[in-house]
């Protein structure tokens, strides 16, 4: 008799433990999240949020393979752009006048960008003097130094700098701003990093590059340093979007509003340099909107093609004075 209360105990036991069980595993929700950004940016909002809302597990996907669809996409605007004119983005809310950072629609909403900045040789600053290097005027007026570029037509990234440029300042401001700086370029190249590692190596005195392609270079150490330009600078911008088919909208939209409200807070305290700065009003200096260049006026093939086109022929293989 007492081995039979014994087995019955032991049974309920076992039914409570694997119902239990059974119920925390249908309260977690996975997010499936399309990021085809650099993994150090990624990992850091996975790990940040995992913090939060550990009820919601992320999972990273950094390449989009056959039908498999991801429930979010955290991306540059020009992909979030393709997905919108694809329909397959999700409608949030329409953006408010003020909110600056997103598209118009309300299709996906910016929340990091990455600028154009200076990198320039310490040696070199200390011959010229640091207060001559602070902005694109001061390296268009210099009567020396050695310049490397990337490509302006290798990469989205390169094109987006010539049609935020343009669309700050008129295509035929532009050409000209870019052909001052072209007497000072000592290579135009293809690969991204190679300006970086010129400037490292004393081949190049300043190169024109993204900042996070230098978080993991800059220590004490380090024989550069960056400049973001005095009167703004080309910058990438990268947003979230939910995607139309996304199969768990509540878990998507709670991701959402941690991102506008408390990722800067998060981020920050886990104190990790992605190389990527926040778009948001709760910084502890608040972004100057004049100051970041965003191409609002070259959106589609055509008139990208038609502007590097313009550089192509005036710039890159014009005829130096």
């Amino acid at each position: 008799m007492l081995r039979n209360v014994i087995l019955l105990v032991l049974g309920l036991a076992t039914m409570l433990v694997l119902g239990c069980n059974n119920q925390a595993i249908s309260r977690d929700k996975k997010l499936v999240v399309y990021a085809p950004v650099e993994p150090v940016l990624a990992e850091s909002v996975k790990q940040a949020f995992a913090q939060a809302h550990p009820e919601i597990k992320l999972e990273l996907v950094y390449k989009q393979e056959g039908q498999a669809q991801s429930d979010v996409i955290l991306a540059g605007e020009e992909q979030l752009r393709d997905y919108k004119a694809k329909g397959q983005l999700l409608c949030l809310e329409a953006r408010q006048e003020e909110a600056l950072w997103g598209d118009k629609d309300g299709y996906w909403q910016n929340f990091f960008y990455d600028p154009a900045v200076l990198l320039i040789n310490q040696s070199f600053a200390r011959q010229v003097g640091q207060r001559h290097l602070r902005s694109w005027s001061d390296v268009e007026r210099l009567e020396r130094g050695r310049l490397v570029v990337e490509n302006l037509t290798n990469s989205s990234s390169t094109l987006n700098f010539l049609g935020s440029w343009a669309s700050r300042y008129g295509e035929a401001e532009t050409i000209q701003d870019l052909k001052a700086m072209d007497q000072r370029v000592e290579q135009y190249v293809q690969l991204p990093f190679t300006p970086v590692r010129m400037v490292a190596v004393g081949d190049a005195d300043i190169a024109i590059t993204r900042q996070s392609y230098l978080a993991k270079y800059l220590e004490s150490s380090f024989p550069a340093y960056v400049v973001l330009p005095a009167e703004g600078t080309p910058v990438d911008l990268y947003g979230l979007a939910i995607f139309s088919q996304c199969r768990e909208l509540a878990a998507a939209k709670t991701f959402l509003t941690w991102l506008q409200q408390d990722a800067y807070q998060a981020l920050n305290a886990r104190g990790q340099e992605t190389g990527y700065s926040f778009l948001t009003k709760t910084a502890d200096q608040a972004v100057t909107p004049e100051l970041l260049w965003q191409n609002s006026e070259y959106l589609n093939l055509e008139q990208i093609q038609e502007l590097s086109e313009q550089w192509l022929q005036s710039v890159r293989f014009g005829v130096r004075s």
